[in-house]
């Protein structure tokens, strides 16, 4: 367990592990250069297997990527050229013809294939775990996304262990007094909005306690001294014992859906006392039960014929029973329990587009 360190905003390697240097007083591109570039856009689509093999070693596939993306959404000849000038400058080296074509199939260069031989998509591959009750495979979805070059660490054992040993909530959330779903959900936050991490008292105290608070943006947590934990206002499932049932458990789903059709005997709530031997404390517990007996209520009718469904259905879309779930119950549940896998950066059983999943990386 290492002390409270910045937040880390991932941003991966190139394939090659190396990166770029920033070249000082380099000048633009020779004409010749430019002239090259030109000259490829027309014959990209001719050079794809030498693309293919040079994305594998660009050795600064984000730029190249980040720049593709600008220059083929805009269609601008001098887009691309001043996309590949930063590429060639950023890396130190003349501007070759295979740069250039990475840097505009970036997101389209992939060794899987589809079914009719056409290359997949690396930027429509959906961020995820999948097991078998996923329905998708490692073709369609996999751990990490490409085009904004995030792929998190797997979080061993002893790192999730130290989450739960290692660290104490200093002031411990109240349990739940009221069904949230009672009232409607709150507008979103900011989207700068984090929750951080904020160490209290002796750096060599195990547990080391520690505060939640919300801070404005990922800026003002660092200054402050926090780790960012994840995206959006801290919740009662914020705390770093439940993020360990977070990293520990790919798929939630299975088991909460487990908790929730327990029977209740003697007044008790065995909803939540299944999922606090999950690994959740109560409040947190809480909200997943509510979430639970909410989604039961809206969405029975839609659950009741899919509910063995695949999580997401062939084409990636979700099935239409988490689907309502989402829709129905995910706000109120996101308003009370501040994280989510999602806002966390962890990949699960359930695959989502990379559009909807924060980059985050955990040390603490």
């Amino acid at each position: 367990m290492s002390s409270a360190s910045a937040p880390q905003i991932a941003m991966s390697a190139s394939p090659s592990g190396k990166t770029c240097e920033t070249a000082k007083g380099d000048g633009p591109l020779e004409s010749t250069d430019a002239s090259a570039a030109a000259s490829t856009l027309a014959s990209v689509k001719l050079a794809s297997d030498v693309v293919i093999d040079a994305s594998r070693k660009d050795v600064h596939a984000p730029l190249a990527a980040e720049s593709a993306t600008s220059a083929t959404r805009n269609g601008d000849r001098d887009v691309m050229l001043r996309s590949a000038n930063r590429i060639a400058r950023a890396c130190r080296r003349p501007l070759a013809v295979a740069s250039l074509a990475v840097a505009l199939v970036a997101c389209k260069s992939s060794s899987d294939s589809s079914d009719a031989g056409e290359p997949i998509d690396a930027c429509a591959i959906l961020f995820g775990n999948p097991n078998a009750q996923t329905g998708l495979g490692a073709d369609m979805c996999r751990p990490e996304c490409s085009c904004s070059a995030f792929a998190p660490p797997t979080y061993d054992a002893a790192f999730i262990q130290s989450l739960v040993d290692g660290w104490q909530l200093a002031m411990p959330n109240p349990p739940l007094t009221a069904d949230p779903y009672a009232s409607a959900a709150p507008p979103d936050d900011p989207p700068a909005t984090v929750c951080g991490v904020l160490p209290q008292g002796d750096a060599g105290a195990t547990p080391r306690a520690y505060t939640l608070v919300t801070y404005a943006s990922i800026d003002a947590a660092s200054a402050a001294g926090a780790s960012v934990t994840h995206f959006g206002h801290c919740g009662v499932c914020s705390t770093l014992a439940n993020l360990a049932v977070y990293m520990r458990e790919n798929d939630l789903t299975a088991p909460v859906r487990a908790c929730g059709l327990m029977p209740s005997v003697d007044g008790g709530n065995a909803d939540v006392t299944c999922l606090e031997q999950l690994g959740f404390d109560l409040p947190c517990a809480q909200a997943w039960a509510y979430d639970t007996n909410n989604t039961r209520n809206v969405c029975i009718g839609t659950c009741l014929t899919t509910l063995n469904d695949p999580y997401n259905l062939p084409d990636g879309a979700l099935s239409p029973c988490i689907e309502c779930d989402e829709v129905m119950s995910g706000p109120v549940f996101k308003s009370v329990a501040g994280r989510t896998r999602r806002n966390s950066g962890l990949p699960n059983a359930i695959c989502r587009p990379c559009d909807q999943v924060q980059p985050l990386v955990h040390d603490y």
